[in-house]
């Protein structure tokens, strides 16, 4: 049997030469996997900035392909696909990213709104108050959690994480806002007027302000103060079809009902199939005695599902 002869030993400079020059090799090669992964990455952001999400969803896949440890990839890919309508699939890539990086409240943030999309709702709650525990002094987290509760109807629950939303950013006109809405929800009209006001004085070019405050003020019997924030509002979006249907609502509570018809056939112009402005365009017309068009609009609004 012969004996296994041994290699001659490795002179110490030599193993170390030998052990740079494969760490630089990795190095390079990581390095260069890395930029790939960093285009592919890149042109997924351009795209999902375009609109083009599928795009954009498969350069995230390319990247990850490449990267599967890219934390950024992830959080985008979750975003574009939230974007795009697939929650679960927002929520395998937050998850993906939280495995990466537990401690990021943003993330539990979105996937708790992905959560909520797909209507796993103790998830979604879970995931909030997960991000408020890590980051408790952040107004943002308070008002998704709030919008949660409001979209269940669980308007005191909405407003009390409002109201600690506005302590925590007073200048912020989101969480006054969003808190006017459950006033309004409420009945609490005069509170939804306050808040829709503060905003207004925050920022006079906040979406919805003026309509929102215009509603107030219908419901608090101030027409022509709710008329002239409808104004506004049209003045700033000549083509809200919304604000034309509840200013003619207000010329309708004044019995102004041809000023009412005119605003709902605005709305039922820059919107067709616009169910609500026909049947109140049909009230209007039934207080004219103007009756066959009343029961035209009445079949259209039954036509459009109506009830």
């Amino acid at each position: 049997m012969l004996a296994r002869k041994l290699p001659p030993p490795i002179p110490a400079s030599a193993r170390r030469a030998c052990a740079l020059a494969l760490f630089c090799g990795l190095t390079l090669l990581s390095l260069t996997c890395h930029d790939a992964a960093a285009e592919h990455y890149e042109r997924g952001g351009d795209l999902a900035y375009e609109g083009d999400y599928d795009g954009a969803i498969a350069a995230y896949d390319v990247a990850l392909s490449i990267n599967p440890d890219y934390f950024d990839a992830y959080c985008d890919r979750g975003h574009t696909r939230l974007a795009n309508g697939d929650y679960p699939g927002a929520i395998v890539d937050y998850t993906a990213a939280l495995s990466i990086n537990p401690d990021d409240d943003f993330l539990y943030h979105m996937r708790g709104g992905a959560y909520y999309l797909a209507g796993e709702y103790d998830k979604a709650f879970a995931d909030y108050d997960r991000a408020i525990s890590i980051a408790p002094d952040d107004a943002d987290h308070y008002n998704i959690r709030g919008l949660a509760y409001y979209e269940m109807n669980k308007y005191h629950k909405a407003i009390d994480d409002y109201n600690r939303a506005v302590s925590i950013a007073p200048r912020d006109p989101d969480g006054y806002f969003n808190r006017g809405n459950a006033y309004f929800a409420s009945y609490m009209y005069e509170r939804a007027f306050a808040d829709y006001d503060r905003v207004i004085s925050l920022n006079w070019n906040y979406a919805d302000a003026y309509l929102k405050r215009g509603l107030a003020y219908t419901s608090l019997g101030e027409l022509d103060k709710a008329i002239a924030d409808f104004d506004r509002e049209i003045a700033r979006r000549p083509d809200y079809a919304i604000a034309y249907l509840n200013r003619g609502y207000a010329y309708y509570q004044k019995l102004e009902y041809a000023s009412a018809i005119a605003d709902y056939s605005r709305a039922i112009a820059i919107d067709p199939d616009y169910a609500a402005a026909y049947v109140n365009r049909a009230w209007a017309h039934e207080a004219l005695g103007n009756t066959a068009q009343m029961e035209r609009d009445v079949h259209k609004y039954r036509e459009l599902g109506g009830g």
